[in-house]
């Protein structure tokens, strides 16, 4: 009798050991922190190549400005920009549509992250994210015009 009982848990044990074997994709991947692929919605959100014909060009970018873990960023609909050199919005222009100009690149701004021995991954990004450089922004849409 107690055999029995213990076949349906022997067989449930046996199904996670499989699934807990499976090779599919890592956290990380199904997160999208690893390189956007081309053409894929982690490279869309991040505006695409359509941003590296204007690397190392000056340009203009409008949109949300929005906090983020490593800076100060310009958040559009299709695209995603860090302002260079600006840790974080002034508290009263979070939030508010802003204008920056200054020059495109590309560039890393955080190591990789890093994966321990028992599984842990440290903070990091992968890749390199676009940014302003030597920006020049304002609010825009509220009579506010000071550059800044």
């Amino acid at each position: 009798m107690r055999f029995q009982l213990m076949r349906p848990y022997s067989i449930i044990l046996c199904g996670m050991f499989v699934l807990g074997c499976y090779k599919g994709e890592t956290p990380m991947e199904r997160a999208g922190s690893f390189p956007p692929k081309e053409g894929s919605e982690s490279d869309k959100r991040q505006g695409g190549n359509k941003l590296d014909s204007r690397v190392g060009k000056r340009v203009t970018f409008e949109g949300l400005a929005v906090d983020a873990k490593q800076g100060a960023l310009i958040k559009g609909e299709d695209f995603a920009v860090y302002v260079d050199q600006l840790d974080s919005w002034p508290a009263d222009i979070l939030g508010r549509k802003v204008r920056a100009t200054g020059t495109l690149v590309k560039r890393k701004i955080a190591p990789d992250p890093v994966v321990n021995q028992s599984g842990g991954v440290s903070a990091g990004a992968f890749g390199e994210p676009y940014l302003i450089e030597d920006a020049k922004w304002e609010v825009v849409n509220e009579g506010e015009k000071g550059v800044r």
